[in-house]
């Protein structure tokens, strides 16, 4: 798991580019792991609202999601409606407007991202998430008893059992996980960069068309190698 300071090399190495410096200005993330993905992209989210908000930024953002994290940013960009969210869910519909599982489970795209790139990240989760010992390490995963009880009692008040498990992060890494696959399967309206190890790719998708293509991530185009 990365820590803070394991990006201070890099935000070194970017900052020391004037023309990214003159351009950009870095902002990070930090979130607790080991929580459910669709909490962790709703208070990215929120995390941004309030940016924009108390800074007045006018010019669109660039998305940067490494791992896990690529998944947040692509939460960012995405839509899921009242049906699909039910499909992940049922009876998550029924919830208060207010309620932070129906809000971590029916959104809309951000409008002020212009693109997103994706750093190594498991569009359709990883088989590492189902080995024998990822599940023994995810039953020690220990939520904070706000996240807990929050998500429990709203999941006790539509009588929804995950299969008796509480949902975490290894869990929703699964590519059997319901949400990644509703959020693999929707089809981005942006510019996007995908970089992975193997094989080596950089390449950039103007995300009109859904063909397979290297980056093996559904419902986007890679447009041509950059």
């Amino acid at each position: 798991m990365a820590t803070p300071t394991s990006w201070n090399p890099l935000a070194l190495q970017l900052l020391a580019d004037t023309c990214l410096r003159d351009r950009y200005q870095l902002w990070f993330f930090y979130y607790p792991t080991a929580q459910p993905i669709a909490l962790s992209a709703l208070q990215l989210r929120e995390a941004l609202d309030e940016a924009y908000r108390v800074y007045q930024v006018k010019q669109p953002m660039v998305l940067v999601g490494h791992s896990m994290g690529g998944i947040l940013s692509r939460a960012q960009v995405s839509r899921l409606d009242l049906a699909q969210a039910e499909a992940i869910v049922p009876g998550v519909g029924s919830l208060p407007e207010d309620s932070p599982v129906r809000r971590a489970l029916i959104f809309s795209p951000r409008q002020d991202v212009s693109r997103v790139v994706f750093l190594f990240t498991p569009h359709q989760g990883s088989q590492l998430a189902s080995w024998n010992l990822s599940l023994w390490v995810s039953r020690l995963l220990r939520l904070p008893e706000w996240v807990r009880g929050g998500i429990s009692e709203a999941l006790d008040a539509i009588g929804h059992d995950p299969a008796g498990r509480f949902p975490n992060s290894i869990r929703d890494l699964a590519p059997s996980s319901p949400f990644l696959q509703a959020l693999s399967e929707i089809l981005l309206q942006l510019i996007v960069f995908i970089i992975e190890l193997a094989p080596p790719v950089l390449a950039r998708s103007d995300a009109k068309m859904a063909p397979e293509g290297p980056s093996e991530v559904p419902r986007i185009a890679i447009a041509h190698l950059v």
